[in-house]
């Protein structure tokens, strides 16, 4: 009976602390991006957004829009961002990752729409209609497949 009593404690602690790690997180990203915790309004036709936010963003942005498709999220890009894995991760949009350099693929996202620059030569080919996220930037509006 004992050792049910510290497996069940064991348990609720893990659930409680990855609780608190999700809204750390959330509210790391909602600090990080200089917004209340109100959600960003967007407006969506057909799954593609027709306007990122109502506000001006308080970082300087190009008038860029990336929309993450199958997320359903949509934002306006801020240049201090180093790269759009560094990004999406900053709005809550998971992409698995391991280098970080552009050389394992594992961020490889298909580019429904639009171009990116990379910030250093890719080590490997994405291949056509697709990018590496953590060594790219939006060149144009944006539609990730993410």
């Amino acid at each position: 009976m004992g050792d049910l009593i510290i497996i069940t404690a064991i348990l609720a602690l893990a659930i409680f602390s990855a609780g608190i790690r999700l809204l750390l997180r959330r509210d790391k990203t909602l600090l990080d991006s200089g917004e209340s915790s109100a959600v960003e309004s967007s407006t969506y036709i057909n799954g593609i957004c027709d306007e990122a936010i109502d506000r001006p963003p308080i970082e300087p942005a190009l008038d860029v829009i990336v929309n993450f498709s199958e997320s359903g999220k949509c934002y306006r890009w801020i240049q201090s961002h180093d790269s759009l894995l560094e990004f999406a991760e900053s709005r809550g949009v998971e992409v698995e990752s391991l280098c970080r350099a552009g050389e394992c693929g594992s961020c490889r996202t298909r580019l429904v729409q639009g171009e990116v620059e990379y910030t250093q030569v890719p080590a490997i080919n994405p291949g056509r209609g697709y990018c590496l996220l953590c060594i790219s930037k939006p060149k144009t509006d944006l539609i990730l497949e993410k």
